[in-house]
């Protein structure tokens, strides 16, 4: 089995630029989805993190989130949301912009299997709780954390591995069976005006 790894890494500003980019595929910016968006696109200079401490985690979803969420990871001010065919890495900016405090960058697994199936793998010691209302009926307790998520059948004989890094950071990783084809992973990203590759 074949490892196709990019760190998501967050630590300085031209670093989240080019968050989303592995430079051993070619990966189409969809600009008509990224002018369309009413969520501001990012500059070099726009995208500020607070300092973490601790390694990103990743909370499965049991109802705190929209049923499209599979998994959040929180750090640094930072969300990651994980659907099943998308990530999107919503941010602090600084300054802030009339439009908003927040930047969201997408990337969207063209073509992906929207059925794979997933789960948390290496569960850490912190579980979380949303306590929104009077109603403990509506609140949403004990919830796990993982520092891996794995999907599987992403596409015909490749997985996708997420793992939480320190300072906010995310990395990726496929994993290709065999006989499988790299060939079909695609990735387009929103959000940003220039990706780089690292």
């Amino acid at each position: 089995m074949a490892a196709i790894s990019r760190p998501l890494s967050a630590p300085r500003s031209r670093a989240l630029v080019a968050l989303l980019c592995a430079a051993a595929f070619t990966f189409p910016v969809d600009a008509a989805a990224a002018a369309a968006s009413d969520v501001p696109k990012a500059s070099a200079s726009s995208i500020a993190l607070g300092a973490a401490s601790a390694n990103l985690e990743f909370e499965v979803n049991r109802g705190q989130f929209d049923p499209q969420v599979r998994y959040v990871g929180h750090g640094g001010g930072a969300t990651l949301f994980l659907t099943a065919t998308e990530a999107v890495y919503v941010l602090p900016m600084v300054p802030a912009t009339r439009a908003g405090n927040m930047l969201a960058l997408r990337m969207q697994l063209v073509g992906a299997n929207a059925q794979s199936t997933h789960g948390g793998e290496a569960p850490s010691a912190h579980r979380s709780s949303y306590l929104r209302g009077n109603d403990p009926a509506g609140w949403h307790t004990d919830i796990p954390n993982f520092t891996r998520v794995r999907y599987e059948q992403v596409y015909g004989g490749v997985a996708m591995v997420w793992r939480g890094r320190e300072n906010a950071a995310a990395q990726y990783d496929f994993e290709v069976a065999a006989g499988a084809d790299a060939g079909q992973i695609r990735l387009q990203f929103a959000g940003a005006d220039a990706l780089d590759t690292d």
